[in-house]
């Protein structure tokens, strides 16, 4: 949530949309207790994949570029996604310090996500 606020603070972000089953209300409350006003926290609650984070966010969002803030490894995808919904994306990549192990599975595990992406074509 760092880099979202940081977009926020520096006037870069108008809103911010929380999107995840599990992610968007423990993210509304960092981004509150952070001192984001309210009227700018959107969440979304029932997304479980990426697609359905972009799929269902497109109703709450205003025209114009947007701002994909994510693990480095996971962006690409993520705004490849939203190219193919029409989004204009932009992104804040986040680190998360891991070790070698972490870090191959979450590579293969993002390979594997590009493949269903594609053949669902999810993304071009």
């Amino acid at each position: 949530m760092d880099a979202a606020i940081a977009l926020w603070s520096s006037g870069q972000a108008r809103h911010i949309v929380v999107s995840g089953a599990r992610e968007a209300t423990d993210g509304a409350r960092r981004l509150l207790s952070a001192g984001v006003p309210p009227e700018l926290v959107v969440v979304e609650p029932r997304a479980r994949t990426t697609w359905e984070n972009l799929l269902f966010s497109r109703p709450l969002l205003g025209p114009g570029p947007i701002w994909l803030v994510s693990d480095a490894w996971h962006l690409p995808r993520a705004a490849a996604m939203g190219r193919r919904l029409g989004y204009v994306p932009r992104w804040v990549p986040i680190s998360e310090e891991s070790g070698r192990v972490q870090h191959a599975r979450a590579l293969l595990r993002e390979g594997g996500a590009w493949a269903v992406a594609t053949l669902r074509r999810q993304t071009y």
